[in-house]
């Protein structure tokens, strides 16, 4: 017997569910199944660590043992909000068993008891750590993230750690790990967050200097050795000498399971390749493709429309924001300097504030770090790259003026609390405005 739905998600990541659930608020028949979530919570542990290091710097093992535990707990809570329960009181058939693709010409999923047959598809999936080509890593061996979060004991031993990678988890791993009593050396391949606004990008690398990690840039690491017990990487003609490496280069969603065949077409680092509706090279299969849970959801949301015939839409990432769980955070939206004076020339307007000038930072002496806003000089918000005192919390304020196609002015005019470090939205707009009217 053969189940028919309108819709089946694969995958019970965050996005999954939060996709299951606005479809089956349509009116149509979904199921969710369940696959593996992998580093889809990669970001709850982070700023769990972030926190713990911050409160209880030098607490070593068991401040990272308190920090996951933390981490778990909080996980453990959400998914209490949209647990099978939930989900099968809104409508959601959730099944809690692994699914793969059928091999025949049928697009059908096959789990151990049951047989699923849906008009669309949507696959949600979990992240794992992308591994580098490196001569003799796996030789000398290495640590994920994922290892970390499941047995932190792992680095019981290990007080000297190599992080390799110039991503948002390896900046959060390495300066939360130094907090906490390693002693970590970052070898990054390009410059930190290579995404991301150069400025802010420098700034969140001072702050990791300033607490100790070794940051090395542009720094390829080419191979590792094991010597008297000591693991050894070559970087350009630097020889560093660590008790343990920890990968943390990017993800790819976990897709190996799912016998997806020839169905899809995959980048040589794991990626789906979906076109800006979010659909896969198979007309009936759709997908979310990144690893931020805030982002996903979003595309979940893009997605499920187009799966379901809705009024066709296209996913902006352009007023999305991300948000890095470092101390202090670092925060961004929309485009970088660089982009902006690429494509605009003259008509670019970059203002910069610094974070000293919100009196809560004064008050806290969290000076470090400010707040760049990209726009046009006709007064059009483009981006905002902030690094300082809550700047994750109040850049959704500007993500949701970019949104909406709000100007400079009315940031200007934003009315917001003293003190706060909110302030510095209006401060950086009002100077803005003021280049504007040159």
């Amino acid at each position: 017997m053969t189940s028919q739905y309108d819709l089946a998600i694969v995958g019970a990541t965050a996005a999954g569910r939060a996709a299951a659930l606005g479809a089956a608020a349509r009116g149509v028949r979904v199921a969710l199944l369940e696959q593996g979530v992998g580093l889809a919570q990669a970001k709850l542990y982070t700023t769990a660590l972030c926190a713990h290091a911050q409160q209880q710097p030098g607490s070593g093992i068991g401040g990272l043992q308190a920090a996951i535990a933390k981490a778990n707990w909080a996980i453990a809570a959400l998914s209490e909000q949209q647990s099978a329960w939930v989900l099968g009181d809104r409508g959601v058939d959730y099944i809690a068993e692994f699914g793969q693709f059928s091999s025949g010409p049928t697009l059908d999923l096959a789990t151990a008891t049951r047989q699923l047959h849906a008009t669309r598809y949507l696959l949600t999936p979990g992240w794992r750590s992308r591994l580098p080509q490196l001569a003799g890593l796996n030789e000398a061996g290495y640590l994920t993230p994922e290892q970390i979060w499941a047995d932190p004991q792992c680095l019981l031993t290990a007080r000297r750690l190599a992080i390799l990678g110039a991503t948002a988890l390896a900046v959060e791993l390495a300066q939360s790990l130094q907090r906490l009593g390693w002693s970590v050396t970052l070898l990054a391949p390009q410059q930190l967050l290579p995404t991301l606004d150069r400025t802010v990008a420098y700034w969140l690398q001072a702050q990791l200097e300033a607490d100790g990690v070794e940051v090395l840039t542009h720094s390829a690491v080419t191979q590792v050795r094991t010597l008297d017990g000591q693991k050894w990487l070559q970087a350009g003609d630097q020889a560093i000498a660590v008790d343990e490496i920890m990968l943390a280069c990017g993800l790819q969603p976990e897709l190996s399971d799912w016998q997806l065949g020839e169905r899809l077409a995959i980048t040589a680092n794991g990626q789906l390749q979906v076109n800006a509706r979010l659909q896969t090279a198979h007309p009936h299969i759709f997908a979310c493709r990144r690893s931020d849970a805030a982002i996903a959801v979003a595309e979940a949301a893009i997605a499920v429309a187009n799966a379901l015939g809705q009024p066709r839409q296209t996913m902006s990432y352009h007023a999305l924001p991300i948000a890095i769980a470092t101390d202090p955070p670092l925060a961004a939206v929309g485009w970088t300097e660089t982009w902006a004076r690429q494509q605009l020339a003259a008509e670019a307007l970059i203002t910069t504030v610094q974070a000293a000038q919100a009196s809560r930072a004064q008050l806290l002496d969290a000076t470090t770090g400010g707040c760049k806003l990209i726009a046009r000089r006709d007064g059009e918000i483009l981006g905002a790259h902030a690094f300082g005192l809550a700047a994750a919390e109040w850049i959704g304020a500007i993500a949701f003026a970019i949104q909406q196609g709000l100007p400079v002015a009315d940031l200007a005019a934003m009315p917001v609390t003293q003190p706060s470090a909110s302030e510095l939205i209006p401060l950086v707009a009002r100077a803005a405005l003021k280049q504007c009217q040159q």
